[in-house]
């Protein structure tokens, strides 16, 4: 009897040590798990996870802009959202709001000046076509360039925009936005320059010439650059994204070039 108890009771005790091994392997390989599992560089996710982070910061700004009623850099802060994420579908609503909206206020009738002479705008002999309405902005916008494929262009009164997606999916640059705004004015049009556009892109700010025109060159210090440059009382401005945060300032060439896209005169 004591023999066979004694034999029950080593086999129990080592049932219990086998459970407990076990146990302990199991959790030991639950917990090792995971850090022995492949890291992801975090250079993978720059393309997926920066350009909607970029856009959603931009989008934040452009909406704070829009409530404390300055609309003009309200609209250029979305525009920048739209070319960091083109499918951005808030930026686009809110270009569309906010262009509606300048849309409206220009259709309002104005108090006329007391002395025209004394507003008249000083403009080159050769920009004077730039002074006035152009039905057709579209003509002002590529429709083709070098190694990208260029979209349709997008449309409103006074304002047109397009955008290019390069060939190459490796490509430094991952879009391209060229866009005409009409502020009406020249006035107008010199100073959405010399605030908003060197405002939003103040990193590395500097003058370009674009086919003989002065402009300016700015990036936003992260995925963002852009040349801009005024004819008359239209803006022509040139949004560039690259695919990883850095070498913006190196791109300037780049940019320039693009911008040089645009058509030197509208269409008779």
């Amino acid at each position: 009897m004591s023999a066979t108890k004694g034999s029950r009771t080593k086999a129990i005790w080592t049932g219990a040590i086998t459970v407990a091994l076990a146990a302990v392997v199991l959790i030991g390989f639950g917990l090792a798990g995971p850090l022995f599992r492949p890291s992801v560089p975090a250079s993978t996710n720059i393309g997926s996870a920066q350009g909607p982070e970029a856009a959603k910061g931009l989008y934040d700004r452009a909406l704070a802009a829009q409530q404390s009623g300055d609309t003009t850099r309200a609209l250029a802060l979305a525009r920048a959202a739209l070319a960091a994420s083109p499918s951005n579908q808030a930026a686009q609503e809110l270009v569309t709001v906010l262009t509606a909206g300048s849309q409206e206020r220009s259709t309002r009738p104005n108090t006329p000046p007391a002395s025209t002479a004394a507003t008249k705008t000083q403009v080159p002999a050769g920009d004077a076509v730039w002074l006035k309405p152009i039905a057709n902005l579209r003509g002002l916008v590529p429709s083709s360039y070098p190694d990208y494929s260029i979209g349709m262009p997008s449309t409103m009164k006074g304002d047109v925009s397009v955008t290019g997606v390069p060939d190459n999916p490796n490509a430094a640059v991952s879009n391209l936005l060229w866009a005409v705004h009409d502020f009406k004015t020249e006035a107008k049009a010199k100073a959405f320059v010399t605030k908003t556009s060197k405002d939003i892109y103040s990193e590395g700010g500097g003058l370009v010439q674009v086919d003989g025109i002065k402009g300016y060159y700015g990036t936003d210090g992260t995925r963002l650059a852009t040349v801009a440059y005024v004819r008359g009382r239209y803006v022509f401005e040139l949004i560039i994204t690259v695919s990883k945060p850095s070498g913006l300032d190196s791109l300037k060439p780049v940019a320039v070039g693009a911008a040089s896209a645009f058509v030197d005169a509208p269409a008779k």
